[in-house]
């Protein structure tokens, strides 16, 4: 449904490109080069691959989503609320490294994000608090399960994240752990019950 919807979004923005080169009468070599490079343009096909691996995390437990995503300065992805508007801010070096990869780490730290907007945590100054941080953690966990981590390398992925002092949060690394397998297991069971 999602590859249907992207494939039809750039047809229709294509076509309107094309209609509009058209509708001036200059089809020049230039034009036809600007409409080219569009089509080629790197950002275009980075942002298109991040909302791909925002889409895969999220369908893995089913919810809707509830916030943009745009690209930003920052160390790998942050989710925040701003003018009542839920953000996920990603780096695009960051979420190349997802690509059809099993990085657990960068996995979890995306689940996580994504989960304090799914889980609607307040964010409050950009922070989450010590409950929303433990409501994420068994969100990574629930999603890792799905995507195929073992308990062992969804727990070494949140051990990486503790090192780079990612998302620092006052909930202490044991508790994060514990709420991320709760996550895993649930997740497990859920599985196991539907096979």
């Amino acid at each position: 449904m999602t590859k249907v919807l992207v494939s039809l979004f750039l047809s229709i923005l294509l076509i309107s490109c094309r209609s509009s080169d058209a509708v001036d009468g200059e089809l020049n070599s230039e034009n036809e080069q600007d409409s080219t490079s569009f089509a080629d343009n790197t950002e275009f096909k980075e942002d298109i691959a991040a909302y791909k691996t925002v889409v895969n995390v999220i369908r893995e437990t089913g919810l809707a989503q509830n916030f943009v995503i745009i690209p930003g300065n920052v160390k790998n992805v942050v989710a925040y609320v701003e003018d009542n508007e839920r953000i996920l801010e990603y780096n695009p070096d960051f979420m190349q490294q997802l690509e059809g990869d099993t990085n657990w780490h960068g996995i979890s730290v995306l689940a996580r994000e994504i989960g304090h907007h799914l889980s609607n945590h307040e964010l409050n100054g950009g922070t989450a608090s010590p409950k929303e941080e433990l409501e994420a953690d068994r969100y990574a966990g629930f999603v890792l399960q799905k995507m195929g981590a073992s308990l062992q390398e969804a727990i070494e992925a949140m051990e990486k994240s503790a090192k780079e002092k990612y998302g620092e949060s006052s909930a202490s690394l044991n508790a994060r752990i514990a709420a991320l397998s709760q996550g895993w297991n649930n997740s497990e069971l859920l599985s196991s019950d539907t096979t």
